[in-house]
């Protein structure tokens, strides 16, 4: 599973009671099995069973069986096999025969080209009846080598099949990753739009932004000083042309101690 998930957007949760009303997978196997069990059920459109059998509980065999579960097929069933693949029919147990059949374009969701190294490939000699091979290549030097991991065109499918759910939930991821963001810095803050997210109100917007805007100028404008025990409120300015050199030396004064002696000249 850890391998579906790090490849894909697919996500796996444990439920420790049946889920009810949502799709979920029952991996058991109550008839005590050996083989592994290529097929998947459905019951109730609601619940996946996956059988996984004694016998079939190599880390690659778990993942077959897992990828089978969210809608893959067996790499020999895809519509383009018999372009590079022979089956020998002969070869094959009747009772594992099915498997070979080869799916319809039309229903072949997140098709790829074919892929002899897929970890949903049968090996060469899977379901003999005879301890012969049940598949060869038709084109020279290609090889069946099935993975135990995912291939590169296996980690495509999968993101090719759950694309729209993946877009869907990058978007949500996003847009919860900048509420959250945006809450935490407005949390506390005189600024109204810390509570836009929490009732979605934006004419607290505006109110707290002609607020804001009123306070913003009369601090940008007006100054509390005290002068000679007095308090006066001035506007502030950058331009002292209008003040004379009176004002100015007498705003000095007032503001600077002088701590220099007094030095008297005499005639």
């Amino acid at each position: 599973m850890d391998a579906v998930q790090s490849a894909s957007c697919v996500k796996f949760n444990s439920a420790m009671t049946k889920p009810v009303n949502i799709t979920w997978l029952h991996i058991t196997n109550p008839q005590k099995k050996r083989e592994c069990v290529h097929k998947t059920f459905e019951l109730d459109r609601q619940e996946i069973t996956v059988v996984l059998g004694y016998d079939c509980l190599k880390e690659s065999d778990i993942l077959h069986a897992i990828l089978h579960a969210i809608g893959l097929k067996d790499e020999v069933t895809h519509p383009y096999r018999d372009r590079y693949m022979r089956v020998l029919w002969n070869n094959i147990r009747p009772e594992y025969r099915q498997l070979y059949q080869i799916q319809e374009l039309h229903s072949s969701k997140g098709l790829t080209e074919y892929d002899p190294t897929s970890v949903m490939h049968f090996h060469d000699r899977a379901f003999s009846s005879n301890g012969q091979a049940t598949i060869v290549p038709l084109i020279s030097g290609l090889m069946i080598a099935p993975s135990d991991h995912l291939s590169q065109l296996d980690t495509m499918k999968l993101r090719l099949m759950f694309e729209h759910e993946c877009n869907k939930r990058k978007v949500s991821e996003v847009i919860d990753s900048c509420k959250n963001v945006f809450h935490d810095k407005l949390k506390g803050s005189v600024n109204p739009m810390a509570k836009i997210f929490e009732n979605g109100d934006d004419s607290l917007i505006k109110e707290g932004a002609n607020e804001k805007s009123e306070d913003n100028i009369y601090e940008m404008n007006v100054n509390s000083t005290e002068n000679d025990g007095q308090s006066y409120e001035t506007e502030n300015s950058d331009d002292y042309s209008k003040t004379s050199d009176s004002d100015i030396a007498s705003t000095i004064s007032d503001g600077v101690i002088d701590t220099k002696e007094e030095i008297t000249v005499e005639d």
